[in-house]
């Protein structure tokens, strides 16, 4: 899945998404809010291939979504559609989070 506007590309995660992942989400000031807590680099890595394994799932609850600036081809968060429990009715839970040296 490749979603793109005129200054961001939502995109599945790569084997290598995980390093700038890593950089939000190991940032406490990041996480503040969300439900989990900030991440060591393995727990980075892990999520990253869960986020891969999950793309070929059938049928598929989840879309984790690395966010990336077009014009830089940067990662500097993540989208995620998640609960996927009726495709005919249309029913998910979006989540997303972003590097703190992109807000605003």
């Amino acid at each position: 899945m490749k979603l793109e506007t005129e200054r961001i590309i939502l995109r599945e995660f790569k084997d290598g998404d995980w390093q700038a992942m890593h950089e939000y989400a190991s940032d406490p000031e990041v996480v503040r809010y969300m439900q989990w807590t900030p991440k060591t680099e393995e727990e980075t890595r892990e999520y990253v291939r869960r986020a891969i394994a999950n793309q070929h799932e059938q049928p598929r609850r989840e879309y984790k979504l690395a966010v990336t600036l077009k014009a830089e081809k940067r990662l500097i968060g993540q989208c995620s559609i998640i609960n996927v429990s009726s495709y005919e009715d249309g029913e998910a839970g979006i989540v997303y989070v972003l590097n703190r040296n992109f807000w605003n």
